[in-house]
């Protein structure tokens, strides 16, 4: 089954796994200069589909986004007051980094986008 046809017959019961919006800040580091620090936004409940390397509308980004070793998943969530434009996302003990701008679906009910494993070097 593709990942389209999944996420297209989603309802609110399916929204299993349970994550954690995270946003950039900045904070002035007393020398004139900013750091970038991770601000914990809202938990929210989301599907999360892995995507397959495989030829997809998705293969550029997937291929600029990350290694072939990396996992990125489909990601949707409900559409909420509460959702700005995460550039990360907490799911468990994974940090995924966003990859596309969220797009609103056109029932407006559901916010999806892809997002890609962190791994420390």
């Amino acid at each position: 089954m593709s990942t389209e046809n999944t996420l297209k017959k989603t309802e609110a019961g399916d929204l299993k796994e349970r994550i954690r919006l995270l946003y950039r800040m900045f904070q002035d580091d007393g020398l004139g200069g900013h750091i970038a620090t991770w601000s914990p936004g809202a938990e929210v409940w989301a599907v999360l589909v892995p995507l397959k390397q495989s030829r997809t509308a998705h293969e550029s980004i997937l291929s600029e986004a990350r290694s072939p070793n990396l996992t990125c998943y489909q990601v949707r969530i409900r559409v909420g007051p509460v959702f700005g434009h995460p550039v990360r996302v907490q799911w468990g003990q994974r940090v995924l980094t966003v990859t596309t701008k969220p797009n609103i679906d056109p029932t407006h009910c559901w916010i999806d986008f892809l997002a890609c494993e962190i791994r420390e070097a």
